[in-house]
């Protein structure tokens, strides 16, 4: 009974047990999601129409001349 006992908490130990990523597997996974976001940023804004420009208008100064 002890042995079985044993055998099963020794089994589920090593089942719990997992070897955290190391520095190069996170830094892999978080560069490929962040392409991906910029990617779909890109296409985001790629899809969007460009804003409408506004005719120039000159600016002039608080006495009335055109501003340099």
């Amino acid at each position: 009974m002890r042995v079985a006992i044993a055998v099963t908490a020794l089994g589920l130990l090593l089942g719990g047990c997992q070897q955290e990523p190391d520095f190069d597997e996170r830094f892999d996974k978080a560069q490929e999601e962040t392409s991906r976001l910029a990617k779909d940023i890109d296409r985001q804004i790629d899809e969007t129409a460009p804003p409408e420009t506004a005719p120039a208008t000159q600016v002039t100064g608080a006495k009335g001349r055109a501003a340099n």
